[in-house]
């Protein structure tokens, strides 16, 4: 299923490059580090795709100019639309550095926060508009705030720990399966293992998370 309303950061698509890590497979310990990676698609995000497909009798006509004009707006598409790292650290934006298209997990937890306050606001311009009882205890008012700070962050954080139950209730059997067979026989490393995945998740406009996918080998190198 593709998603069609992606959350924007100045106007570019995104996703959370999340690092899990396995521990132990019996008993099950899994653990997600709190320091990920967010990583944007280079070109600004647009619902409207132009159709590029022509027919083989005008391929054949084209110049090479066309050709190549062709070929850099599929390349615009695709980096508007994907945000896979290998893909847009190709395109010239980045190249020349006009573009950052990696961000920390830190950085993105401030930018909820910031939207958070967005969101408030004008919650709060509407209970103004609302209220009829003009007294207004600061404290309560104060209290609430606190409570609710981090509540976008903690929102999505739920919903990728319950992504990660949900796939290793799938995939336990066939994985405890696996550690069985490599270390039944081996009694002096038996249980001294680890995984490291990497997940990805994309979150939409209504703040609801979309797993996109386990990757069994992530890149831990570090570019920038």
């Amino acid at each position: 299923k593709y998603i069609d309303n992606p959350l924007l950061i100045e106007n570019h698509k995104f996703d959370l490059r999340l690092y899990v890590f396995i521990a132990s497979i019996n008993p099950l310990q899994i653990y997600i580090y709190d320091k990920g990676l967010v990583r944007f698609a280079t070109s600004q995000y647009t619902q409207n795709i132009e159709n590029n497909t022509t027919d083989s009798n005008d391929s054949m006509e084209d110049d090479d100019q066309t050709k190549k004009d062709r070929l850099m707006n599929d390349n615009e598409i695709l980096c508007s639309h994907l945000t896979n790292y290998t893909l847009n650290k190709k395109h010239p934006n980045y190249k020349n550095k006009n573009k950052e298209i990696k961000w920390s997990l830190e950085r993105f937890w401030d930018e909820l926060a910031k939207k958070e306050k967005e969101l408030e606001l004008k919650k709060l311009e509407i209970r103004q508009e609302l209220k009829q009882d003009e007294v207004a205890n600061d404290e309560e008012e104060e209290e609430e705030e606190e409570e609710m700070s981090g509540y976008l962050k903690q929102h999505i954080l739920k919903q990728v720990h319950e992504m990660i139950r949900n796939v290793f209730k799938i995939g336990y059997t066939k994985l405890n399966e696996g550690f069985a067979y490599q270390f039944s026989n081996n009694n002096k490393n038996h249980g001294r293992c680890f995984d490291i995945l990497g997940m990805d998740v994309l979150i939409d406009t209504n703040y609801k998370c979309w797993l996109m996918e386990f990757n069994r080998y992530p890149s831990l190198k570090c570019e920038h």
